[in-house]
């Protein structure tokens, strides 16, 4: 009797020790397995996954627009529901309705192109955005604006919009954008770089707001031949080999719609030597979260001092702790005083007010006015413009010029539903859209497979050219850079009538 009993027992803790072995098999199994994802996109269902990634199942804006509307956010939110039911037609239906009730809403509007594909097959691309989770509208810090995402979406979402469209679709399908947030987040580049590569259904990359987010990211991406273009990255070292090429093949991967910050800054210093302008003072940003603006004084002052020639920097002056409500605008006075005939304006985008108020705080046009120049960025809007003759003359190096006369311009105004800012952000997200776009069209007419590789030899092709948000071409020479040729424009606020300076907008500068 007792034999039996310990044979039971002995039997019983054979029993718990397999269940056991087999509990933490499949656990390490799990942990370790490749990620699997599907393009009917769980990518944003994978487990074991810290990045945010939404295909129309999670909302990643928890606003987008400045104010609350209850309304269409319950819209919104049976809209999100229904595509993670995979409720295609029920979801496309409550997408309509919010949009119907806030139409300037472009992340629910790539939701809804994508519950209009449903399960059909479509050629997916990854949108990475700082989508801010918090309900904040207020000017802070860089990482805490949803502008941002806002403006980049708007772009990828009219391209979206556009190709979609019965007559216009590739080989009869779709895009399907898939949207992840990398939270401006250097430290999570990374992450959000293998992610998107682990699936095998996304055949390309576009955003990364910040330089230093896509610099983390784009040698990831090359390495794994997978195209990313970066749509606001101006740094020239994404032109270098180890960010832009694969080791293995060298072949470029990185590109983007933006401009070389030395192509800009030596555009810049070329307009000031023209017109003989040798001293000059310069208002940047140290900020060491995001070094954009000292990138740009760096490129600067490598191409414009030369004391041998008379040109020098008479003054740097740091604005990063400069507040915007109490500018002192004895900063102006005092680099005037000095012998300032020109001012170039960097700031980051969280001291953009701050440059607002050394443009108001500039003097009246004197006999020989000083000039002012700013940043590839964050003044190309229309709160610059909004400075009337204070800003008038001041010269800006940009990657496209915008005119409200421009199609893509007056598409936006019928897609979003009235007065939009010209923002340069919404352009370059556009144009990144466009490169992929001719790609797949160049690749369908050729009959040949879609895949990673074949976007990448498409777009380094000698004959090929997409077209840009400004008209103009978006062609590449791969052998030398990342950036478009001929990408940079030099323009300048200008009154639209001379005798009546009461509206200003940008227009090419005579260089």
């Amino acid at each position: 009797m007792q034999h039996n009993k310990d044979f039971i027992k002995l039997n019983l803790a054979i029993a718990i020790a397999s269940l056991i072995l087999g509990i933490g098999f499949w656990s390490l199994k799990n942990l370790t397995s490749p990620t699997n994802t599907s393009n009917g996109g769980s990518a944003s269902e994978t487990a074991n996954s810290d990045v945010r990634i939404s295909i129309g199942d999670k909302i990643l804006l928890k606003r987008e627009f400045p104010y609350d509307n209850p309304s269409f956010q319950s819209a919104k939110e049976k809209g999100v529901k229904a595509m993670a039911d995979k409720k295609y037609s029920e979801a496309v239906k409550y997408f309509e309705e919010a949009l119907k009730i806030q139409r300037n809403a472009p992340e629910t509007r790539i939701y809804l192109n994508n519950a209009k594909i449903g399960a059909e097959e479509a050629y997916t691309i990854a949108v990475a955005v700082p989508a801010i989770p918090q309900n904040n509208f207020s000017r802070g810090g860089a990482n805490r604006h949803p502008a941002n995402a806002l403006e980049m979406l708007r772009g990828f979402a009219q391209a979206q919009e556009e190709i979609n469209l019965p007559d216009k679709r590739i080989n009869g399908k779709r895009i399907k954008l898939l949207i992840v947030d990398d939270n401006d987040n250097r430290d999570n580049a990374a992450t959000v770089a293998r992610q998107l590569i682990s699936d095998k259904n996304i055949i390309g990359v576009m955003g990364h707001r910040l330089t230093p987010v896509s610099k983390i990211a784009a040698p990831l991406y090359a390495k794994e031949k997978l195209v990313f273009i970066a749509t606001t990255g101006i740094s020239s070292d994404l032109n270098r080999s180890d960010y832009a090429l694969n080791p293995d093949n060298r072949k470029r991967y990185v590109f983007r719609t933006d401009t070389d910050s030395e192509i800009a800054e030596k555009k810049l210093a070329d307009y000031l030597e023209r017109r003989n302008i040798k001293k000059v003072a310069i208002f940047y940003d140290s900020s060491k979260e995001i070094t954009y603006s000292q990138d740009l004084r760096r490129d600067f002052m490598k191409f414009f001092e030369n004391k041998s020639q008379g040109r020098e920097v008479i003054d740097s002056i740091d604005i990063s702790a400069f507040d915007e409500k109490f500018f002192d605008k004895q900063q102006v006075d005092k680099v005037i005083n000095k012998g300032a005939e020109a001012i170039l304006i960097l700031p980051n985008f969280n001291s953009r007010e701050v440059a607002l108020n050394i443009i108001s705080a500039m003097p009246p046009k004197p006999a020989k006015p000083v000039q002012l120049i700013g940043d590839v960025s964050n003044l190309y809007r229309s709160s610059t413009l909004a400075q009337g003759e204070k800003a008038e003359g001041m010269v800006l190096a940009v990657a496209t010029q915008l005119t409200e006369q421009d199609k893509f311009y007056q598409d936006a105004l019928s897609l979003w539903g009235g007065k939009i800012d010209l923002a340069w952000q919404t352009a370059t997200s556009y144009d990144a859209a466009q490169i992929f776009i001719e790609a797949l069209r160049g690749i369908q007419a050729q009959n040949r497979n879609v895949d990673r590789e074949a976007i990448q030899e498409q777009i380094c092709r000698k004959d090929f050219k997409a077209t840009a948000a400004s008209g103009e071409p978006l062609q590449f020479d791969c052998d030398i850079s990342s950036t478009p040729k001929d990408r940079v424009k030099l323009v300048q606020v200008t009154a639209k009538d001379p005798s009546n300076k009461n509206e200003y907008h940008f227009k090419l500068a005579r260089e």
